[in-house]
């Protein structure tokens, strides 16, 4: 997976800040890939307008034929991702739950039992409940790592020619959106309270935390995104 398709479901995931976009895009140049809209981004600085960041990062991802993965399956990246961290050690079992940032969608046993793991932890969990707590998350994360398809870069979102959509939207004109642009919800916090299971799906329950508002073009059949 390269540079920029490594951002698109981090960025619906939300674990990709605006600021960092710029800096982004001029690497991505770099790599040599390039469109209008990437070169603009990448002239923008990291105090320029969010939604002018956003709407630029959406458009060149259009224009280079990479898609931003829908929200279940960004949320599925994210869990294999901590998973992974966790097992290498690059990640302690408190940050990988101050990490999950959004709910997510468990498809598999082990993404079920990573995530219910990490759903199980409190702030008020007692000295001795504390390590058996973080000895089962990293079993679960090494569990999740070998039996994940996502892992080893199988179902990454797939970089098509520009030929397979239609022609990218002009920021700031009548077609630059498809309909009236929306918020992002407001999504949960793992760590705060209690946890729902409904089916394969962990949803923790929370107090939401404030998320950004990003309004961003949208390319038909390209982007499932809530700007």
């Amino acid at each position: 997976m390269d540079r920029l398709q490594h951002s698109a479901w981090r960025y619906v995931a939300e674990t990709l800040a605006p600021e960092e976009l710029p800096m982004l895009a001029a690497q991505t140049l770099v790599d040599g890939r390039d469109s209008p809209a990437l070169r603009e981004l990448a002239g923008l600085t990291r105090r320029s307008d969010e939604a002018e960041i956003g709407e630029l990062y959406v458009l060149a991802l259009c224009e280079l034929g990479v898609r931003l993965p829908d929200e279940e399956t960004a949320g599925r990246w994210l869990l294999v991702s901590l998973a992974v961290a966790l097992a290498k050690a690059e990640l302690s079992p408190k940050e990988v739950v101050d990490r999950l940032s959004m709910t997510v969608a468990a498809r598999t046993p082990e993404e079920t039992q990573f995530l219910s793991i990490a759903a199980d932890y409190s702030e008020w969990m007692g000295a001795d409940e504390l390590p058996d707590w973080e000895d089962s998350l990293r079993t679960a994360a090494h569990a999740l790592t070998a039996s994940s398809d996502l892992a080893s870069g199988v179902g990454v979102p797939r970089t098509a020619a520009p030929t397979d959509y239609p022609a990218c939207p002009v920021p700031g004109t009548a077609e630059s959106h498809r309909g009236t642009a929306v918020t992002r919800p407001e999504t949960p916090s793992v760590h705060d309270t209690d946890r729902q299971q409904v089916g394969g799906t962990v949803k923790p329950v929370s107090t939401p935390r404030s998320r950004r508002n990003a309004p961003a073009p949208i390319c038909d059949d390209v982007l499932p995104f809530r700007a």
